[in-house]
């Protein structure tokens, strides 16, 4: 049906593709439709306009253009379509008649500013896929209209014509075909096949695409046609030359979707229209295409694509060929294309092609007649094979695709060749080469997935020959063949002793754990040894018929070397037989596994790793369930033990902490014999144990575990001769394997617990044959190297057998063998060991085992002494005093001594001295290597700090033992000299350990001390000490706190002993020491309270420490300022400062060289960490000063400037004092005010260094009070200095030393002032104004304006009651005479006060605006404009003092508009009008109304975007006096700037457009319409102007309505707006105004106007910026559209 706006008379059209005649054919009968025709001819104007602007370069012009086109299509497509077919024959016509020397040119085309776009029939073809796009998608076409069939025709056969001809425009073109051929297909194949006729001698490629491509997009549509189409293809491929490859490839491509579209119509037959198509009726057709495709194509093509489409084509055509030919062929096509795999293949790159054809051939030919195969089944068979041959590449899909379509290949032909097809593949299988052997695997594989049934007697065929292939060793044969046996095992085959081959060939594969790499050079997801594991498993659960050859007979591979890796499997596969086959096993039918006691060892060992392939929990599951086989008793224990261990196992499969799982299987194997109660089976697990220790490799976990589990099973054998058997056994195992020594041992020390007499007589002989060979080997006078370290292994192994035998023998047997111990194996081993560290180090921890196992032996046998004591001693001296062993050897010699000591008899005192000599040096020696070496390797730092720890602490116990045998003052006092460099070192780790040792020895010095009457009366160290630990009682680390606390009462208990006094009267002195301590360093306490122990330290020294220990304490603590810890320094500090206050007058002399020392200790802390403490050394400085105050003061006064750090905080400690900071204070402000009319007076070094002072000072925040009485006096002053200051230099005296002579800083005034002002603020409490007080150079009057205002409004805001006390300190510098500097300065304050609201003091506010109104006519225009810029703060004042001032505010304002001299004065005097004018009553505006808007409208054209933004907000604020009788008066006034209001809303500039928005909102909220007020409210800025406008004029505001001829006729002028942005937004606003004004009938804008507008438009068509061209393009179709209401 025809769509609305298409008139009768359109009937009476004669030729639609005549301009002329369809323009008759518009016009109506009846006279009354001229407007009709002018309409008409508009709208034609338009789009031809829009077809001109679609041959512009610019794409984004060009697609505006097309969607306007395409918009006015969807009314009128039929005008559109016929001018888009004229315009294009124009061109067509300016191409045929162009010379090559001119060629014409569109008149609607601009100057060439871009690089040219597309020709112009290019351009109008491409437009047309848009337009098109859109008809076809509003469906405006009516296929029953003769005229629409018309046009599209024409349009369709242009389409084809100009596709043929334009390379560039084919596929808009095909596109547009395809897309139309929806609904007219019928149309488009009446184009399309004109030129696609038998009797074409050429046929343009172009047409075979489309008519491919309509039958891929639209296959039901197309199949109607494909009859005719085939039959013609018949005809004309015969005809395409073989050079001719474009249209050869279309032809293949083509006739593969025909076929496609075919097969597909066929196979839904039942939901088509035409259920009588088959595919017998293409039959004919089919085979002549084939047959050329096979005869004549093929073999002719050389180009790869070529052969690609070729072979698709045959391939999906073969469907369609009849039985006939087949017969007649079938073998020439299948033997051609078998030939083509080694021609074409190579060069194409892939066979999926050619196997595809095959493919289809063959289901084509078996399912014919199969035996047409007959005479070329070798041939397939061949090259079927050399194809499944070549793996698939799983990187291209190709190469996968090839190869599953042989397989389905295979598939066909073993449905009518199977025995054929089997002997063949059973053949090449035993060929040699791995990919044909591989091949024929892998179809066999394939081919096993048939049925049972289908596969029948081929079977047992296969299972024979792959049951004869097991001995294979290629590992990607391995896994084909594992496959194939799963497959066999499931059609039950895998029987009898070949079904135990294939298993055996399946457990040997679990233990290969390298994944398989592929014959192209790819790499299998999962190792060949988890496939067989996973297979072993499934054969076990999922197949029965191979649970007969897997029970029990895989029992046997447990103990096959070479199937170690496979127990995991193994075991999993028996744990699950096992739980079904409860009878006894005959141990009888196995060749390994002949006893459950061997299976019980080999097992238990296994499980000792469980982690290897997670073997542990399946071994265990295994052990439970089968074991009644191994002993019917074990059953009790395991099932109580096993669960747990399984348990564990499961938690944690990744994580088993070895050491205590193997110590949990001892328990069991322990537990298990007990159970079992039979020494004959205890015999024969050990004896079990040690024939599978072979079985092991040397340097495995098991054959460790092994060792050992055999040692502690030694306990329970009561047959000696064993015992000794057994152990000569390990004892030569562990030699052979060399690795792990010390399971050896731990086998030894178990056996020991019961069998020690045994276990050492056994490692006497052993020691005794050693000695043997040693002598044999130096009779000779040669030194075998490797023999020596051989020998040496053996020693070493024979020492730790004797530790481990004396750590588990039984106390009473030790004793009565440890001189045998000491006097055989270990003295003349520890005495001649030099040559060997294994010796040595094995010896040294030999003897350190048996000192601390003989701690028992003395326990119940105090008498009990070792002999050779002495001598183990001094060996263990001498090995610690070398300097060139390792620090491992002589850690274990120290903790070898430290184990002797403490054993009986006491030692000499020549070895005591000895022994401590070697201590010292060796910690110490070793403590600096540490540190200088600096490793960054973490690891070997940390052991080594562990080493250098237990050396330590060993050292701490041999401190104590020997301070317990002699008590010496001087002894401690040596001891703690050589601490000393300790208690300060940066690591935690030194002082921890240096304030534990000088713990323990002055714990063992107080108990032990003994005072005679010729023993000293003083304990002269002990102030020092006390000062050195007063440092560490504030340490960050608690413990070295705690320790240095307790270290600290220990040394005042040692001087009470030597003063004579009471312990009760210490102890009760002690009770605030050790309160505070349980309080920051207990174990519930909190974190260190550094106030809390001072006080309690400076309390209890303050007390205790006598006058003549004062000076030594002071000084040891003014060194403790200087520590490497903060909170040690803060606690030094603060303990310094109590005991200055306390007992400072005791050291009157003394304090200037105190004051000194703390002032260098202040100038090295400000290099540390402990910088922020300077400040509490300033206030010990203080203190001194209390006792000496003038030499003080008289030295901080003549600081150089700038004032250093520490001068800085000693002024601040200074100021504390009120009555000294006082004064100081009073005589800086009067050096600060004087001279002040002296040119250069205020960068003087006086006042420079009294403002300084006055900073510091008032920093302190200690002078409130007094800077609160001087306020004004003291801001008013700093300001007119600061503005004195601009542009000076400072001026230093010429008696001053200064640090900015020597440190290039420069000292600026300007700052100084500045610094002072902020701390002056800051000092009265008033933060947030002193941090206003920031600028970064200030340099003139502006800067100086701008810092001024923002401290005034700093302290309106936030310290208002200081505003007149400031304000009245400046109004005296505003008078005319006061210089420039100072009247700018007082202006800028009085300025930001009014800005202010004065704080909200009214009063004040109006006296400030009466000063500044005075000061409007000043000369300097600075001063005049900072003077406007307080007048519009009258609007804060009470409506009074408004009605009294604000005519004359707005007179003074009004003036200021028109002030030439200085634009920023007029900007000024704008925006005051915009803050004063909604404050003021509107009948004093009313008479001013005609001047503002006279002398404001100018502004609007301003180059200015400030004062056209200023200009704009007025109109704004007049919109307030718009009531009762004013409204109409402003409404007028709105109706002028509407436009220019509008436009600039998106300026670039946010105060213009935020001031248009404004303005905007105002008129609404005139024209009190709610619709208007919400729409403009809820509008965001980055919606656009478009969202704007629209907003606007949908909300049908009659006011504005009124306005829109008016705003029409104003628009109009934008059109040559210079600025492109006004032109594109003018376009947008006609668009939006025209389209809804000429859509109604009582608004409608005069056609004159639409006229202009349109032609405007069309001009801007041709605009030189390219997004006005874009937007008039956009938007034209719109307005011609509703403009004449089509």
């Amino acid at each position: 049906m025809s769509l609305p706006g298409l008139d009768e008379s359109d009937s009476h059209s004669q030729s639609p593709s005549s301009p002329r005649l369809d323009r008759l054919s518009m016009k109506s009968d009846s006279p009354s439709d001229i407007s009709v025709v002018a309409g008409e001819d508009k709208t034609r104007m338009v789009v031809v306009s829009l077809l001109a602007s679609l041959l512009q370069p610019e794409e984004e012009v060009r697609v505006a253009a097309a969607s306007s086109l395409a918009l006015i299509a969807q009314s009128r497509p039929l005008l559109v379509l016929t001018e888009w077919h004229s315009a294009l024959t124009r061109e067509k016509q300016v191409v045929v008649k162009a010379t090559p020397s001119s060629r014409r040119k569109s008149s609607a085309v601009i100057p060439q500013l871009v690089p040219p776009g597309p020709q112009p029939c290019t351009a109008l073809i491409q437009g047309m896929g848009v337009i098109m796009e859109q008809v076809v998608a509003s469906s405006c076409l009516d296929a029953g209209d003769v005229r629409h069939r018309a046009v599209l025709g024409q349009v369709m056969a242009t389409l084809v014509e100009e596709m043929v001809g334009r390379v560039e425009v084919q596929t808009v073109a095909s596109d547009t075909l395809v897309r139309l051929a929806g609904g007219y297909m019928d149309k488009v194949m009446d184009v399309l096949l004109v030129h696609f006729q038998p009797n074409i001698v050429l046929i343009h490629p172009v047409i075979v695409n489309v008519l491919g491509s309509l039958a891929k997009h639209h296959p039901h549509g197309s199949v109607p046609f494909l009859k005719a189409i085939l039959s013609t293809t018949s005809v004309l491929i015969k005809g395409v030359k073989a050079s001719d490859i474009i249209l050869r490839e279309g032809f293949a491509e083509a006739i593969s979707h025909f076929s496609d579209a075919l097969l597909d119509y066929v196979s839904n037959i039942s939901e088509m229209p035409d259920t009588s198509v088959t595919v017998a009726h293409y039959n004919a057709e089919a085979d002549v295409i084939y047959e050329q495709l096979f005869t004549s194509w093929l073999p002719a093509a050389k180009e790869k694509d070529l052969k690609l489409a070729i072979l698709s084509a045959m391939a999906c055509s073969t469907p369609l060929i009849s039985a006939s030919p087949l017969k007649e062929k079938a073998a020439q096509y299948i033997t051609t294309l078998l030939g083509l795999y080694k021609k074409l293949a190579p060069s194409l790159g892939s066979s999926l092609e050619i196997t595809l054809c095959l493919s289809q051939l063959l289901d084509l030919t078996t399912s014919t007649s199969p035996a047409l195969l007959e005479p070329v089944l070798d041939p397939v068979f061949n090259t079927m094979f050399q194809q499944v041959c070549f793996p698939p590449d799983y990187s291209r899909p190709s190469s996968v695709k090839n190869h599953n379509e042989i397989l389905r290949c295979y598939d066909t032909m073993m449905k009518q060749f199977p025995g054929k097809l089997v002997s063949g593949l059973l053949t090449k299988v035993d060929n040699s080469e791995e990919k044909i052997k591989i091949g024929a695997l892998t179809v066999i594989r394939h081919l096993l997935n048939l049925p049972t049934e289908s596969l029948g007697d081929r079977l047992e065929e296969i299972f024979n020959n792959i049951s004869s292939r097991l001995g294979e060793t290629n590992m990607a044969v391995q896994k084909v063949l594992a496959q194939i046996i799963v497959l066999l095992a499931h059609h039950g085959t895998v029987t009898g002793m070949m079904g135990r081959d294939c298993v055996e060939f399946i457990i040997r594969l679990c233990a290969a754990p390298e994944p398989v790499e592929l014959a192209n050079g790819a790499v299998a997801t999962e190792s060949l040894g988890e496939m067989c594991s996973n297979i072993l498993q499934l054969l076990t659960t999922s197949v029965p018929s191979v649970e007969s050859v897997l029970w029990p007979h895989t029992l046997e591979y447990f103990f096959m070397p070479d199937c170690e890796g496979a127990v995991p499997a193994v075991a999993r596969s028996l744990a699950h037989l096992a739980a079904k086959n409860k009878d006894q096993v005959e141990w009888g039918q196995f060749q390994f596994c002949t006893s459950g006691t061997k299976v019980l060892a080999r097992l238990i060992v296994l499980s000792s790793v469980p982690q290897e392939g997670g073997r542990g929990i399946h071994l265990l599951r295994f052990l439970v369930k089968f074991s009644h086989n191994i002993n019917r008793h074990l059953l009790e224990v395991w099932e109580a033990r096993f669960p747990l261990l399984l348990h564990y196992l499961e938690q944690h499969k990744d994580n088993v902490e070895l050491g205590q799982w193997q110590d949990w299987l001892l328990a069991l194997v322990t537990d298990s014999v007990k159970q079992v109660g039979s020494d004959g089976w205890t015999e024969e697990l050990v004896s079990a144990l040690v024939e599978q220790l072979p079985m092991y490799s040397s340097d495995s976990r098991e054959k460790s575990f092994c060792v050992v589990v055999t040692g502690q099973l030694l306990t329970l054998v009561t047959k000696q001769q064993m015992v000794m058997d057994t152990l000569s056994s390990l004892f030569l195992f562990t030699l052979e394997r060399r690795y792990d020594d010390q399971a050896c041992a731990q086998a030894f020390g178990f056996c020991a617990s019961t069998h020690l007499v045994l276990v050492l007589s056994k490692l006497e002989m052993l020691l005794s044959n050693q000695a043997n060979k040693r002598s044999t080997l130096f009779f000779g006078l040669l030194r075998d190297r490797s023999s020596e370290e051989s020998q040496a292994r053996v020693l070493s192994i024979i020492l730790q057998c004797i530790g481990k035998a004396a750590m588990e023998a039984q106390p009473s047997e030790l004793e009565e063998s440890s001189a045998s111990i000491v006097g055989k194996f270990l003295s003349p081993c520890l005495s001649d060991c030099k040559d060997s560290a294994l010796v040595r180090e094995t010896v040294l921890t030999a003897v350190s085992d048996l000192a601390v196992s003989l701690q028992a032996v003395l326990k119940i046998s105090p008498s009990f002494v070792l002999a050779h004591h002495e001598e183990l001693l001094h060996s263990a001296i001498s090995i610690l005093q070398n300097s060139s062993l390792t620090l491992s050897s002589r850690q274990m010699s120290l903790h070898c001594l430290t184990s002797l000591i403490q054993l009986p008899p006491n030692i000499s005192q020549f070895s005591r001295c000895s022994l401590l000599k070697a201590c010292f040096s060796t910690i110490f020696s070793s403590f600096l290597e540490h540190q200088a070496s600096k490793t960054e390797d973490y690891i070997v730092a940390s052991q080594l700090e562990q080493q250098l720890t237990n050396m330590v602490e060993k050292l701490h116990i041999l401190i104590q033992e020997l301070l317990r045998q002699e008590m010496e003052q001087s002894t401690l006092d040596e001891i703690f000299t050589m601490l000393e460099p300790w208690l300060k070192l940066d690591q935690d780790l030194s002082r921890e350990l240096s304030v534990n040792i000088f713990q323990g020895a002055l714990k063992a010095y107080v108990k032990g001390v003994k005072l005679s009457v010729n023993s000293p009366s003083n304990f002269t160290p002990g102030p020092y000490m006390i000062g050195a630990m007063i440092p560490r009682c504030c340490d960050p680390s608690k413990r070295v706190r705690k320790i240095a606390m307790e270290c600290l009462q220990h040394l005042l208990r040692i001087l009470a002993l030597y003063e004579g006094l009471t312990v009760e009267t210490v102890e009760q002195a002690l009770v605030q020491l050790q309160a505070v301590n349980l309080r920051c360093n207990g174990e519930d306490g909190g974190k260190l309270e550094i106030s809390c122990v001072s006080q309690a330290l400076v309390s209890v020294l303050g007390e205790r420490v006598q006058h003549q220990h004062i000076l030594s304490l002071l000084d040891s603590l003014v060194e403790g300022v200087l520590d490497t810890q903060i909170g040690s320094v803060q606690g030094t500090i603060q303990v310094l400062t109590g005991l200055v206050v306390t007992r400072g007058s005791e050291v009157f002399q003394n304090i200037p060289g105190f004051v000194r020392k703390l002032h260098d200790k202040m100038g090295l802390m400000l290099l540390d960490e402990t910088a922020d403490m300077c400040g509490d050394v300033a206030e010990v400085v203080q203190q001194f000063c209390v006792h000496n105050t003038r030499g003080v003061v008289v030295s901080l006064i003549h600081l150089e400037l700038p004032v250093d750090r520490e001068a800085r905080l000693i002024w601040q400690s200074l100021a504390s004092e009120n009555r000294l900071g006082g004064e100081v204070l009073d005589v800086l402000l009067e050096v600060v005010t004087q001279d002040q009319e002296k040119e250069g007076s205020a960068s003087t070094h006086p006042v420079m260094g009294a403002a300084s002072a006055m900073t510091v000072m008032l920093d302190t925040h200690k002078l409130e009070e007094v800077a609160r009485v001087e306020l004004g006096r003291v801001v008013s002053s700093l300001v007119m200095l600061l503005s004195r200051s601009l542009g000076t230099k400072y001026s230093p005296s010429s008696g001053s030393l200064n640090k900015a002579n020597e440190t290039t800083v420069i000292i600026d005034p300007v700052n100084i002032a500045l610094e002072t002002l902020r701390s002056l603020f800051s000092c009265v409490n008033c933060v947030v104004v002193a941090s206003s007080l920031t600028c970064s150079g200030l340099s003139d009057y502006t800067q100086l304006v701008g810092l001024l205002s923002r401290l005034v409004q700093a302290v309106a805001q936030h310290a208002p009651h200081h505003l007149p006390a400031i304000l009245s300190g400046h109004v005296p510098f505003t008078a005319a005479t006061v210089p420039e500097c100072m009247r700018v300065a007082s202006l800028a304050v009085l300025q930001s006060c009014a800005e202010q609201k004065a704080g909200g003091d009214l009063a004040l506010l109006f006296s400030t605006h009466s000063v500044l109104l005075k000061s409007c006519s000043d000369s300097l225009p600075l001063a005049r404009r900072l003077a406007l810029q307080g007048v519009p703060q009258l609007s804060a004042c009470s409506e009074m003092e408004i009605e009294t001032s604000c005519v004359a505010s707005l007179t003074v304002l009004i003036t200021g508009v028109e002030d030439e001299q200085c634009s920023a004065v007029s900007l000024t005097a704008l925006r005051g009008l915009v803050s004063l004018l909604p404050h003021v009553p509107p009948h004093h505006i009313h008479p001013l109304t005609s001047t503002l808007a006279l002398k404001v409208r100018p502004f609007f054209e301003s180059s200015s975007d400030d004062h056209r933004a200023a200009a704009i907000s007025i109109y704004s604020c007049l919109a307030r006096c718009a009531d009762g009788d004013h409204k109409t008066r402003y409404l007028d006034y709105a109706q002028t700037i509407l436009v220019p209001v509008l436009l600039h809303s998106t300026s670039l500039h946010p105060a213009t457009s935020q001031a248009c928005l404004d303005t905007l909102t105002s008129l609404a909220r005139v024209t009190q319409f709610p619709p208007l007020i919400n729409s403009l409210s809820s509008y965001n800025p980055t919606q656009g102007f478009t969202a704007l406008v629209s907003k606007i004029v949908s909300c049908k505001c009659r006011a504005l309505i009124e306005m829109y001829p008016t705003a029409v006729a104003n628009a109009v002028s934008y059109f040559k707006s210079k600025n492109p942005m006004l032109r594109c937004n003018v376009v947008s606003l006609l668009a939006e105004v025209l389209c809804y004004t000429q859509d109604t009938e009582h608004e409608q804008v005069q056609d004159e106007l639409v006229t202009a507008v349109i032609q405007g438009m069309v001009e801007l068509l041709r605009d030189q910026d390219r997004e006005v061209r874009k937007f008039a393009a956009k938007n034209l179709g719109r307005i011609v559209i509703l403009a004449n209401k089509i």
